[in-house]
């Protein structure tokens, strides 16, 4: 995958190189669109290994083993949630700066929070499914890794200080809810794409 595949992480890069962006209104409004945006291309990334999984999940349980496609679908899962978590946090140093607004770095900050968690919840579903449908001779390493994801995800959100993390033994509200706020927020760029032309 190469950094030009990420278009929204494209177009923030060519902002920022803009001589004064961070003084300039339409540009901050272009690049926190553009971080908004950034958790569509993780959600369709990421999200074929599970919805194909739950699919799948009937016919691999009488086989004895997960389909073929899915598991292909794991590995890159795997592969691409690292590269992708990876190349959207190379821009904290970039906008954690004094002279960057602070509404600017708010959105960085909770797309990031928002895309961990998307992260984090399909690795836990591939995990289900691999420990329920998967060979026992093949479960290991995929389990392993998937759990790795998980718990760095974890990290990352605690480290940053993100209230999003599960807690065991409690009813987890301010998880829930936490949840809840992010997805309006980044939902909230879906409204530019649904305006339609008015007639004069």
């Amino acid at each position: 995958m190469h950094e030009s595949d990420i278009s929204p992480l494209s177009a923030v890069k060519h902002i920022v190189q803009e001589a004064n962006w961070y003084q300039d209104d339409d540009s901050n409004e272009r690049l926190v669109n553009a971080l908004k945006l950034f958790w569509r291309y993780v959600q369709k990334h990421l999200a074929r290994a599970p919805e194909f999984g739950r699919k799948t999940s009937q016919s691999a349980k009488t086989k004895g083993k997960i389909h073929t496609l899915v598991e292909n679908l794991i590995d890159e899962f795997i592969q691409q949630s690292r590269q992708i978590s990876d190349r959207y946090r190379l821009q904290y140093a970039e906008l954690n700066q004094p002279i960057v607004r602070e509404e600017t770095f708010l959105a960085y900050t909770l797309v990031d929070e928002y895309s961990s968690l998307l992260i984090e919840e399909s690795a836990t579903e591939l995990f289900q499914l691999v420990s329920q449908h998967y060979e026992k001779a093949h479960q290991s390493k995929c389990l392993e890794d998937l759990n790795e994801i998980v718990e760095l995800e974890r990290s990352h959100r605690l480290a940053h200080g993100y209230s999003s993390i599960l807690k065991p033994g409690d009813a987890n509200e301010v998880y829930a809810f936490r949840a809840s706020v992010l997805k309006k927020y980044v939902s909230s760029i879906l409204h530019l794409f649904n305006r339609r032309p008015t007639r004069r």
